[in-house]
């Protein structure tokens, strides 16, 4: 049992490590399209939605139609994620972390002068998938994608820890707040690799997600391991089961 512990509190520690990894891409991502495209964030649908409905209202078909092909993306972002959780046996972190890399590929190759919604279409894609992909862990729901939210739980966990003390709520705390600094470690990076490479900039981001596919491979040598720790403690019940009777 305690072997079977230490083993799972190695798991947890790579997940979170993993998870916070993934934050710094966010980031990156995040601060390369506001630098990059025209001061539009990539990471998420809601300015786009809303400047979607301008476009209705001003007749601007083509924008109508070229806004509505990025949610459209987003959306098969997540459908992806759904269909590979229930209809394979795929590592979807490892998926996401490849579907990243190609995003940061072809993102390098569209010029700045390309209207910002057309080229971030692969980052609207990437993004919705990766936010599925990582959701957290410790049971708390932490994006990976953007810091709105991880702001909000932190300061509500240290809000609670100030009225209880349960030094639960500083557990808590310490994970969002892990988010909230590894995403803007990832805008911060990209402000200078912007500034000095501009849109091939993001390419710099390929190394973060290189540590984050040998973390998810690590966490399924340690799930191996978990597997191989149970089955002897399953063949002994088994016996004492047996002898029993």
């Amino acid at each position: 049992m305690l072997e079977n512990d230490e083993i799972k509190r190695k798991e947890e520690r790579l997940v979170t490590m993993m998870h916070h990894c993934m934050a710094v891409v966010g980031g990156f991502m995040g601060g390369y399209a506001i630098l990059i495209r025209a001061d539009f964030l990539g990471n998420a649908q809601t300015s786009n939605l809303i400047y979607l409905l301008y476009a209705v209202f001003g007749r601007d078909f083509f924008h109508v139609l070229l806004r509505v092909l990025a949610v459209a993306l987003y959306v098969a972002g997540t459908m992806l994620y759904v269909m590979m959780k229930n209809k394979t046996g795929w590592n979807i972190p490892a998926v996401a972390i490849g579907v990243d890399c190609v995003a940061v590929l072809i993102e390098g190759f569209i010029p700045g002068s390309v209207d910002p919604v057309l080229a971030l279409l692969p980052i609207f894609f990437s993004m919705s998938l990766q936010w599925n992909a990582f959701p957290g862990n410790y049971g708390y729901v932490s994006s990976t994608i953007f810091s709105t939210n991880n702001l909000k739980q932190t300061t509500l966990a240290f809000s609670e820890y100030l009225c209880d003390k349960d030094r639960k709520h500083l557990h808590k705390m310490k994970f969002f707040l892990g988010s909230l600094i590894s995403f803007h470690i990832g805008v911060a990076v990209s402000y200078f690799c912007t500034g000095a490479l501009a849109e091939r900039g993001i390419w710099l981001n390929l190394p973060v997600l290189g540590i984050a596919a040998v973390l998810v491979w690590q966490r399924q040598a340690v799930e191996k391991e978990m597997k191989n720790a149970v089955k002897p403690a399953m063949n002994y019940v088994k016996e004492v089961s047996y002898g029993e009777h």
